[in-house]
């Protein structure tokens, strides 16, 4: 969800003319346009939880209902970005932004963005702030029920969320992704347009291109503190968290809690290099988890670092981005030498020539992005079996206290990978995920519970199916590489590298 909202964001900061209102309207007008989509956004958040709660309140099977529930927040969510779409490209939000906040009206050229005033990025995206804030204000009251429904007890050990702390965690979850590349972003456009010669000089790139790696590295503590992570408290779970990264040769800053009051079940690695790497696990799958289980999670986690999978997914959106950056840059160089444009290309406002992009980037990103991110979460849970295995392999009947685990993970026993399965199996159920049938876009990055076990299973069985799994995937890390270089070596050839290489 996070990155599509992204995507979303740096759409509506693309430096273009918005195109006026389908009806002609004014930008006052505009205004209550989108005043009211809006509210009917909100509205249809209204309905959702209503019915929900309704469901849940009469005693009909609360699987099916909550089921039912996440469909209908995926459609939903779907919805608000469609509206959002909608007021951009034809209900005139963005042109009317860009009127009322023009520099100089007088200096606007056709076809051209109008020169606003920095920061205006903020004034477009401000409804797909609202819709979303507003539609959480309203869901709170079926999710507290949903909480207080599952798990009587926890109402008396720790009570749920105010309403304003449950819109405050959702917004500061959104943000870790979208905060800092927004804020770069319309940052840099404002001055832009403010001081044009500076953006433009050797030394303010090379001061970019230091910062970028910079907040790449630090981002970590940016998101320590943008979540309100801290330090998990001293005791057996710590003790024995340390104890398995000392086994697997891991290394990182600290072990953090999340405090999502019991609303998630997961865990994460932030960080690229060992001084600032921390591990993150919520409270729900601390609180919920079997020691072993943790372990797992932790060696899942641990696989994701030495199987270099974080600067894998780097080079994949870098480098898809690169090559999208190129085709459209010559794409557009072709159109250029035409001697006559067709009619419709020359009518076609700017703003939706930039939709191209954008949507190639989203196809690869959900596409090839995630076919590869599949296949790494299925060696990250190898290593993470691995992690809580011993050395005996099939001859394995069983662990207890006493069973020495394998170093750095040289191990698979059946007990090793059934520890895994149990952990995948919980972090579902926890979750509220089908097992089979989560929906696409739970599945997208990560593949679903049951194909994720299944694997697991057939590689106890037959530890000949994990060797091949290994062989094929680093061959398919080179071929993704070699591909993305072939891709950027042919549009050189064929468009010319004036177009593919600008500058």
């Amino acid at each position: 969800m996070p990155i599509l909202l992204l995507l979303c964001v740096m759409l509506a900061c693309l430096e273009v003319a918005w195109p006026a209102p389908w009806l002609g309207t004014s930008p006052g007008q505009c205004i209550a346009v989108m005043l009211a989509a809006v509210g009917g956004v909100v509205g249809l958040a209204g309905f959702i939880s209503y019915s929900t709660a309704r469901r849940l309140r009469t005693g009909q099977d609360r699987e099916r209902v909550l089921r039912r529930y996440l469909r209908l927040r995926y459609l939903h969510f779907f919805s608000l970005l469609a509206v959002f779409a909608l007021l951009l490209y034809g209900l005139g939000w963005g042109w009317a932004v860009q009127q009322l906040l023009c520099m100089d009206p007088s200096a606007v050229e056709p076809g051209r963005a109008p020169l606003t005033w920095p920061g205006s990025e903020l004034a477009i995206i401000a409804p797909l702030l609202a819709m979303l804030v507003g539609s959480w204000l309203i869901f709170f009251d079926v999710e507290r029920l949903i909480h207080r429904t599952a798990t009587p007890d926890l109402a008396t050990e720790r009570p749920y969320w105010s309403r304003a702390g449950y819109v405050w965690f959702h917004l500061r979850m959104n943000l870790a992704i979208i905060a800092l590349p927004a804020t770069l972003n319309i940052g840099y456009q404002g001055l832009a347009r403010v001081y044009p010669g500076t953006v433009h000089s050797d030394w303010f790139m090379v001061l970019m291109g230091v910062g970028f790696v910079a907040l790449i590295l630090l981002m970590p503590i940016y998101l320590r503190l943008l979540l309100g992570l801290r330090s998990l408290p001293a005791g057996p779970v710590r003790d024995r968290l340390e104890a398995t990264a000392r086994r697997l040769r891991f290394r990182c800053t600290d072990l953090l809690v999340w405090d999502t009051s019991r609303g998630v079940a997961n865990a994460m690695i932030v960080g690229l290099i060992p001084q600032v790497r921390y591990v993150l696990f919520t409270d729900r799958l601390l609180a919920e988890l079997e020691p072993e289980e943790l372990e797992a999670v932790l060696g899942h986690e641990v696989g994701h670092v030495k199987h270099g999978h974080m600067f894998l997914y780097m080079g994949l959106l870098l480098g898809g981005a690169m090559v999208l950056g190129a085709f459209w840059s010559m794409v557009e160089g072709l159109l250029n030498r035409l001697e006559e444009p067709p009619q419709w290309l020359r009518d076609l406002p700017p703003s939706y020539l930039a939709l191209g992009p954008l949507a190639t980037l989203a196809v690869y990103v959900f596409l090839g992005f995630g076919f590869m991110s599949r296949r790494c979460e299925r060696q990250a849970d190898i290593y993470g079996s691995r992690a809580v295995s011993c050395q005996r392999g099939l001859a394995c009947t069983g662990h207890d206290e006493t069973t020495p685990l394998a170093d750095e993970a040289r191990g698979l026993c059946p007990t090793g990978v059934q520890t895994m399965i149990n952990a995948l199996e919980r972090v579902a159920m926890l979750n509220g995920m089908h097992r089979r049938k989560p929906g696409w876009l739970a599945s997208w990055q990560h593949s679903t519970i049951a194909n994720r076990c299944e694997f697991l299973e057939a590689i106890a069985r037959d530890p000949e199916i994990e060797r091949r799994f290994q062989r094929r995937l680093t061959v398919l890390r080179w071929a993704v590489f070699a591909a993305l270089a072939a891709a950027m070596l042919a549009m050189g050839l064929i468009g010319g590298w004036e177009f593919v290489l600008p500058g």
